[in-house]
């Protein structure tokens, strides 16, 4: 096989896993989030998963980061996409099915990114870019309108989470770009850094990880941790050299519709025709702009 051709099939193979591990994390997160294993519980999980296993690399690369770019920068991204993006996110999962937050939270991501880069890096969009942006914000609406009188009233009440959150994720994003701090590093630092929160909800509502069942503590915990917090950033960091950032960036667009399908298929999750305009929309809006930010 040509190396051209290997590097395609794995850069593929890889993304794939991206979009199976992204997708059916919010399924998994929408499970604990109508049972024990709600917002405090799965921030802790996270936090013991990807902590424990990036620790000793933090502890290795630490002096390099402060000097490079001082506490404050670290301890901000931890407060931006840490424990407690994860208290905010799960929060809305209890109103809302995994469907509207593998839609919505992704897409307007991408929203607040293209205004934030805007703002603070004169990155102005261009025309298909604001296109791509008012079909997303389209479809958050159809989505929420499927919320207050669809297959599921009163999802509109988790809305606001979803909309912080990816205000949060958005500000991240920004910011690892303008302080040039790579995927790798910002991913230790968030891990190593989101352990304090371990004791703090082991004093808070540590009884509930007793309470709930075994199975589902160990499946939380593979599933926020290693395999979305960690492997999957560092899966995509390799698609990104394998495939470039262009086809990389797709991963982004397909992950709502992963989401949706595996949240239909796994949790019988009902979907309208105003859901699914709704979701068509967003994803149309995200690759509009994915495709026109990479010309």
């Amino acid at each position: 096989m040509r190396p051209e051709r290997k590097a395609l099939l794995l850069g593929a193979s890889l993304a794939l896993y991206c979009v199976l591990v992204w997708g059916g994390a919010l399924v998994v997160a929408r499970i604990g989030a109508v049972g024990l294993l709600q917002g405090p519980e799965q921030a802790s999980l996270r936090a013991i998963g990807s902590g424990l296993i990036l620790l000793p690399r933090f502890m290795l690369v630490r002096k390099r980061l402060v000097a490079q770019h001082g506490w404050p920068r670290l301890i901000a991204v931890t407060l931006l996409v840490g424990p407690i993006y994860m208290l905010v996110f799960i929060t809305g999962m209890v109103f809302a099915p995994a469907s509207h937050a593998g839609v919505i939270t992704p897409s307007s991501v991408m929203v607040v990114t293209t205004i934030l880069a805007w703002w603070w890096l004169g990155d102005r969009p261009t025309g298909p870019r604001i296109a791509g942006l008012l079909l997303v914000i389209l479809g958050v609406v159809a989505i929420g309108w499927d919320g207050i009188g669809g297959n599921h009233p009163g999802a509109w009440r988790g809305i606001p989470f979803f909309l912080v959150a990816a205000c949060c994720y958005a500000a991240y994003t920004v910011l690892l770009r303008r302080w040039r701090m790579n995927a790798l590093d910002a991913t230790t630092v968030l891990a190593a850094l989101s352990l304090p929160f371990v004791p703090i909800h082991a004093l808070w509502r540590g009884d509930r990880l007793l309470a709930a069942p075994a199975a589902d503590v160990l499946l939380q915990l593979a599933v926020q941790g290693p395999l979305s917090g960690v492997l999957a950033t560092l899966a995509f960091a390799r698609v990104v050299w394998l495939l470039g950032p262009t086809q990389a960036s797709a991963v982004g667009a397909l992950v709502p519709a992963m989401a949706t399908f595996l949240a239909w298929l796994v949790l019988s999750e009902p979907l309208g025709p105003v859901q699914l305009a709704g979701m068509a929309l967003a994803v149309a809006g995200v690759m509009t702009m994915v495709l026109a930010g990479k010309r």
